[in-house]
């Protein structure tokens, strides 16, 4: 019997799909495979940002509530008023006080003031220590400081717990009362508040449909999600211990307790219950996760999948019916549409195909050059969104920057803020020298703070280069003092001593953009002041020098910035001042790159050099060197002008 052959036709069918049905299965699967693991890292990473953002929010919630309760327990009304308990005298205005301070502070439900025995001696709000079941305030234990805690310890925090008649949620303070810091414990402030601010935090991250964050206990209670009532709820065993981490991350939950199998979770503590000691909020420390349900999460890879697949079918569908009529022609034009299709692979997309059989073949012909200029369009489009990836780089850029220029412009705030708070405190006695020195101060910190703002308008138009320096004659001395009172809150808070030292033949007038160095020595002094261990030293020295160039002496400022940090590793030192270079392995948290970048276009602009050493013992050492007097005379302008 002899044995049935198929036609060229059938065979030229067959293996067409074949060649197109198992690529396109392969392609498939792997772009599946590759797909989702991409979106797992982009989703598990923009969760695990978004989780770490919500949880310093938290964080900065609570040690606002706890410095308000400290600046309560030092003022002198309230020491005043416990001292009078103890001697019996009766204080009038200590209700006043209170009212007026619970009036002029956010979220406070209820003040009570104690002596050191814990006796209420004063109290504004609602009752604070009562009996009911949905009141769990302390005991007489806690009320007198005495929780298992050192009577030293700044402040001590309870739980967040849930008022059912009021529907709201509160958490209590509580700071001892001391004459100074060294002395004895003279009683406590309690305050009740009404933590809205935290549940608001959670309740305005939506992510999608159904991604939202959440405040978990480390005993798996939900102290706050926007789906749970407060403390009705809690998660599972292997969830808790996925995100019950000192540090933050991401990964894949079983179970989301929400719901949700083998979701992409983002997860971060809530620091500050990590840091304090056990006896606070409840004995539990918070974590925040991110979740969002996997059908809302996986829908892109889902939807490029069917398209793929759709796209796929169709082209193997017209590679068959381009293999019936191929099979009939003869091999000429063949071996033309070969060619043709040969060079269009190549990257030709210009190429068009000349066939005139009349036949499908010409129609062919033509299909493979209408293909041809599909792909020019498409190639053309791939051009364009890679413009546009171009752009969406720039704009994260930017984005770090804006990050870095709101850290900055917090140093200058707080100045301005404590400098109000002695004008609003300070007593009449020199009243005008004194408030006098005060406006001189808020002058200086707002002009620095201008110039914040003008470096901002100059890095968007030109990126750090070639900044339009405006020149001036100023003291070198007086400028660095400016910048150790704007940063002196930062470093009396670590206990950090700084020191200028000048050289012996006293002050240095230097002609510069007076603005723009100065910003060069805060970047510096405030780096040194984040690396500084406490109840250490900066030291901030300049001297003068000469140096022969051709057949003129310049005259040169040397400027050496030292601190008594980490140091900066040998491998670092070429690249710290790199753009958005950030390297750190000291478990500090490094900035974002740009401070000692200025700092070095800055330096350069005037003509200098600027490098880092380490100092013989620990710490860094950042030198400056740059000319004291401009060679080319300019009109001088005052460089807070602008």
């Amino acid at each position: 019997m002899a044995k049935k052959r198929r036609s060229i036709q059938q065979k030229i069918v067959i293996a067409l799909l074949v060649v197109g049905f198992l690529p396109g299965f392969v392609g498939v699967f792997f772009t599946y495979l590759s797909g989702t693991k991409a979106l797992k890292d982009s989703i598990g990473a923009n969760f695990q940002t978004i989780a770490i953002e919500t949880s310093e929010k938290i964080d900065l919630i609570i040690q606002e509530k706890i410095r308000n309760a400290q600046t309560l327990a030092i003022s002198p009304p309230i020491i005043s008023a416990v001292k009078g308990a103890r001697t019996r005298e009766e204080d009038s205005g200590l209700l006043h006080y209170l009212q007026r301070f619970q009036k002029g502070e956010e979220g406070i439900v209820s003040i009570a003031v104690m002596d050191e025995k814990g006796r209420t001696i004063g109290n504004a709000g609602r009752p604070l220590l009562t009996e009911g079941p949905d009141e769990r305030f302390p005991d007489n234990t806690i009320r007198n400081g005495r929780n298992g805690r050192d009577d030293k310890e700044p402040a001590f925090v309870g739980d967040i717990h849930f008022d059912t008649a009021l529907q709201e949620s509160r958490m209590w303070i509580s700071v001892p009362i001391k004459e100074n810091e060294d002395a004895e414990r003279i009683g406590n402030i309690m305050i009740l508040f009404n933590v809205k601010e935290v549940f608001n935090v959670i309740n305005n991250i939506r992510i999608g449909k159904t991604g939202h964050a959440n405040l978990v206990a480390s005993d798996g209670t939900l102290l706050a999600c926007p789906l749970f009532p407060p403390g009705t709820h809690t998660i599972n065993d292997q969830l808790l211990r996925q995100i019950a981490m000192p540090q933050p991350g991401w990964g894949v939950a079983q179970d989301d307790a929400h719901g949700g199998k083998d979701s992409i979770i983002g997860f971060s503590p809530v620091k500050i219950t990590l840091q304090m000691g056990k006896a606070n909020f409840g004995g539990q420390q918070w974590y925040l996760f991110i979740r969002q349900l996997p059908e809302e999460t996986y829908a892109p890879i889902y939807a490029l999948l069917w398209r793929v697949s759709i796209l796929g079918i169709t082209i193997v569908g017209i590679l068959s019916l381009l293999g019936y009529f191929l099979a009939r022609r003869i091999v000429g034009p063949l071996r033309m549409l070969s060619e043709g299709a040969r060079r269009i692979g190549e990257g030709y997309l210009d190429h068009h195909l000349k066939i005139t059989t009349g036949d499908e073949i010409e129609e062919l012909a033509e299909i493979f050059n209408q293909m041809a200029r599909d792909l020019e369009k498409r190639f053309q489009e791939v051009q364009l969104e890679r413009q546009r990836l171009l752009n969406s780089e720039r704009l994260a850029a930017l984005s770090q920057f804006s990050s870095t220029f709101a850290h900055d412009l917090r140093n200058p705030i707080i100045a301005v803020k404590k400098t109000l708070e002695m004008l609003k405190d300070s007593y009449p006695i020199s009243r005008d020298e004194y408030i006098k020195g005060i406006y001189s101060d808020l002058i200086s910190t707002c002009g620095l703070l201008l110039g914040l703002v003008n470096d901002v308008l100059d890095v968007h138009q030109v990126s750090y280069r070639d900044l339009p320096l405006l020149y001036s004659s100023f003291s070198l001395k007086q400028a660095l003092e400016e910048v150790v009172r704007l940063l002196h809150i930062e470093a009396e808070d670590k206990k950090v001593h700084v020191d200028i030292i000048e050289e012996k033949g006293g002050d240095v007038q230097m002609e510069g953009d007076r603005r723009r160095i100065q910003r060069v020595f805060i970047n510096l002094l405030s780096n040194a002041l984040r690396y500084s261990p406490a109840m250490s030293h900066i030291r901030l020295s300049f001297k003068t020098s000469s140096a022969p160039v051709s057949s003129e002496t310049h005259h040169l400022l040397q400027f050496k910035i030292e601190d008594e940090g980490p140091g900066i590793p040998p491998e670092d030192r070429s690249k710290i001042f790199d753009l958005f270079y950030n390297s750190d392995k000291s478990g500090i948290k490094p900035g974002t790159g740009l401070g000692l970048y200025f700092c070095k276009v800055v330096v350069e602009a005037h003509a200098g050099k600027i490098w880092v050493e380490d100092r013989t013992n620990s710490g860094a050492a950042f030198l400056i060197e740059m000319p004291l007097v401009r060679r080319e005379k300019d009109a001088y302008q005052d460089s807070y002008s602008r």
